[in-house]
């Protein structure tokens, strides 16, 4: 196994301390849905992220399968990803994210960059099947995400959630009452309109510049990328305009609070 970044280190410590198999937050909702899989922790902090200027977090919907090193009583899947995910171009999530960090970077290495989940256990190894009362025990009142994003300092969190969680991401992630949208609109995808929410908050006390947006899945390849990753780059999308809710086409140009 290859060494962990030390915020992969962090990590399995925060996990640890969350003691996912004996919490009551934990056992009620596995009371409540016992198809519900152990818990997946981040897949990955790069050995350059702390050193990187964005510094970006992408943030899927909910953690599939069982993949990983188990490790008492959940699984931590750094290696897993590195070794089997980053490469498959078969999946749109890491095959997307890889061009984009390649936009961004000049490098589409992993170790650029962090990548984690909503949620941490799941039933389904297809759609996101979450209910509301997993996603609020997870996300709400063991607040695994708002740790991990403690823990992982990104001045950049893109969420590939579409507004199946904007609740929480605006009212349970973040440091209270510091949730500002800045633009809340849609952009072109290929003969789609995509959903693109951009905000600013801040993380005890440190400002974090937020995307949320689609799942890559099924989605224009060139625009998707081309549009997140000059948003990271803080330069306007070329040759696409936002599209408010009003109808009316504004060009989008990007933004950066946190350095």
């Amino acid at each position: 196994m290859m060494e962990l970044s030390s915020q992969e280190q962090q990590l399995i410590s925060l996990y640890k301390g969350l003691k996912f198999a004996s919490n009551p937050t934990c056992a009620e909702c596995k009371k409540k849905t016992p198809s519900l899989r152990r818990p997946v922790g981040a897949w990955v902090v790069g050995k350059r992220f702390l050193q990187n200027n964005p510094r970006v977090l992408f943030v899927g919907k909910v953690s599939r399968g069982e993949d990983g090193v188990l490790c008492d009583d959940f699984f931590y899947p750094f290696d897993y990803a590195r070794k089997n995910l980053w490469d498959w171009t078969g999946a749109h999530f890491w095959n997307y994210t890889r061009d984009i960090v390649g936009k961004v970077f000049k490098d589409d290495s992993i170790e650029n960059i962090a990548i984690t989940n909503m949620v941490k256990c799941n039933d389904s190894d297809g759609n996101d099947n979450t209910c509301e009362f997993t996603k609020g025990q997870c996300i709400a009142n063991l607040g695994v995400i708002r740790e991990e994003i403690r823990c992982i300092k990104p001045t950049h969190v893109v969420f590939y959630t579409a507004r199946d969680y904007d609740e929480y991401i605006r009212n349970k992630v973040f440091d209270k009452g510091s949730f500002h949208i800045k633009r809340d609109t849609k952009v072109r995808n290929g003969n789609q309109r995509m959903p693109w929410m951009e905000a600013e908050a801040t993380v005890m006390g440190q400002p974090v510049n937020i995307l949320r947006t689609w799942h890559p899945e099924r989605k224009d390849k060139d625009d998707f990328t081309l549009a997140v990753s000059n948003w990271l780059k803080g330069i306007p999308i070329d040759d696409m305009s936002a599209i408010a809710e009003d109808g009316a086409e504004r060009m989008f140009t990007g933004t950066s609070l946190a350095e």
